[in-house]
C-alpha cells in the first residue's frame, strides 16, 4: 500500500484519486482495510495508524468470552479454578479477582449456583394431597 502512495501502479499517481473499486492491484489486504487506509489518507493525509495509548485490557474480549462460556457450561465452578483453566487454555496468568470482575461486567452475579434438593417422599405425598384438595376450587 505504501508503494501505491508514491504513484507506483495506480492510474493517476495520487492516493487521493483512488477509489475502492480501483484497488485491484494485487494488494494482499482485505477490501475494508484498503478502504480505511484510503479514507485515512484522504481525510488526514497519513497512512499509518496512530500509536495506541493507555493500558491494554488484561482479559481480552476473546478471553472474556471464554470465561463466560466456561461459566455457562459449569455455573458452580469457583473463580480460582476458572482462573487456572483459563491459564492452561491461553497461557496467560489471570487473577481470580479479574475473573470475578469479568463475570460481573457481563451481568452475572458472583454467586455459586447450588443444586436444589429433591423433594422427599413424605413431602411429595403432602403436596399431592394439597393439590387434590384445592383442585376444583378455582373453577367457580
Amino acid at each position: 500500500m505504501a508503494g501505491l502512495c508514491e504513484g507506483g501502479n495506480e492510474p493517476s499517481g495520487s492516493l487521493k484519486a483512488i477509489s475502492r473499486r480501483n484497488t485491484k492491484w494485487g494488494v494482499k489486504m482485505k477490501r475494508s482495510t484498503v478502504s480505511d487506509i484510503i479514507l485515512r489518507y484522504k481525510n488526514e493525509d497519513r497512512i499509518e495508524l496512530r500509536k495506541q495509548t493507555g493500558r491494554r485490557k488484561v482479559p481480552t474480549d476473546r478471553e472474556e468470552s471464554l470465561i463466560i462460556r466456561q461459566i455457562k457450561k459449569n455455573p458452580r465452578i469457583s473463580a480460582p479454578k476458572l482462573a487456572s483453566e483459563i491459564e492452561s487454555a491461553t497461557g496467560k496468568k489471570v487473577h481470580s479477582q479479574t475473573i470475578k470482575r469479568a463475570i460481573h461486567k457481563r451481568g452475572y452475579i458472583r454467586r455459586i449456583a447450588r443444586k436444589k434438593p429433591y423433594v422427599c417422599e413424605r413431602n411429595r405425598r403432602k403436596r399431592l394431597q394439597f393439590a387434590k384438595e384445592y383442585e376444583n376450587e378455582g373453577e367457580d
